[in-house]
């Protein structure tokens, strides 16, 4: 066996076993049976009128009567022409059928991070498997939360990315960073990429104090100066719903802030019981380690 082989084999073997758990795992739908989400099916009822447009003109429609008294679509069902990078990551989510192929995708990512961070293929393998079938995982795509499930399957890679950005590894971080992370926006889930950036923001601190204590902070410069280019580049990719759902924010009742009170204690955005509403609680957050924790304390009493 050539060397070359030699260290792709267990790489190889670890995707084979990736893609043959999702499917056993969902194996339902190697029969053509379709996996009933509730978000999914609401999702086809508001976007008919905006497809059925779509296919009889061959044009966008960028409002629909079809929710609430009527709305943009931009959030429902806006297709952006020349998104290319946005049909290459639907074309590599679906190799497997849905939810299949989400998982095989979420795994391969993590995979992805534990090997640049110099996990073992072993090990690697095990923290990926780990890591999609926690539970959260599975209630999101039993509701049809699909694009949250989707962007949760690129925060490892694009964390995969700046880690070896700031590893020296500028060619290959870059490219993995602004692919990874311009999937990350299209997968059109907000939030997730919010929360991803917070995560990021703490890991380049403590690159920055790293490199303090090392003396050097001309190459933490360097990489988060190419850290920030291709940001833009990836935040570019999808600059059309972007901009186009910051201008919608601002007539809805989320485009406040609940910390923009003014003297009487009222607030121009959602209050925070609102906002929370669908947040774990703070004990329930052990469920992402033991998912059972609610059943035992039912015994318990």
């Amino acid at each position: 066996m050539n060397r070359s082989l030699s260290i792709a084999l267990p790489h190889l073997i670890a995707v084979l076993v990736f893609a043959v758990v999702s499917l056993v795992y969902f194996h339902p739908v190697l029969s053509g049976k379709v996996m009933q989400q509730s978000d999914i099916m609401q999702w086809k009822g508001m976007s008919k009128e905006s497809r059925d447009y779509r296919d009889k003109t061959g044009e966008e429609a960028l409002w629909t009567n079809s929710q609430f008294g009527g709305m943009p679509t931009y959030q429902i069902d806006m297709q952006t022409k020349g998104d290319w990078l946005n049909t290459v990551r639907a074309n590599l989510i679906d190799i497997l059928p849905r939810p299949a192929g989400i998982l095989f995708w979420t795994m391969l990512g993590f995979y992805l991070l534990l090997i640049v961070m110099g996990a073992n293929p072993l090990v690697a393998g095990g923290g990926a498997l780990a890591y999609s079938f926690a539970t959260y995982n599975f209630l999101i795509l039993d509701a049809g939360h699909v694009t949250k499930a989707m962007a949760i399957a690129t925060i490892a890679p694009v964390v995969a990315g700046v880690w070896l950005l700031y590893k020296g590894r500028y060619w290959t971080g870059a490219a993995l960073t602004g692919l990874a992370l311009a999937w990350n926006i299209a997968s059109n889930h907000f939030q997730i990429t919010y929360y991803m950036g917070i995560c990021l923001g703490i890991m380049v601190v403590a690159q920055f104090v790293v490199a303090l204590r090392s003396g050097s902070i001309g190459a933490f410069v360097r990489s988060t100066a190419i850290f920030v280019i291709v940001s833009l580049l990836a935040v570019g990719t999808e600059a059309t719903r972007l901009w186009t759902t910051y201008e919608y924010s601002k007539e809805t009742i989320r485009g406040g802030s609940a910390l923009a009170n003014d003297a009487g204690g009222n607030s121009d955005g959602l209050d925070k019981g609102y906002a929370l509403a669908w947040s774990y609680g703070k004990l329930e957050t052990m469920t992402l380690l033991i998912p059972a924790l609610w059943a035992v304390r039912r015994a318990k009493r």
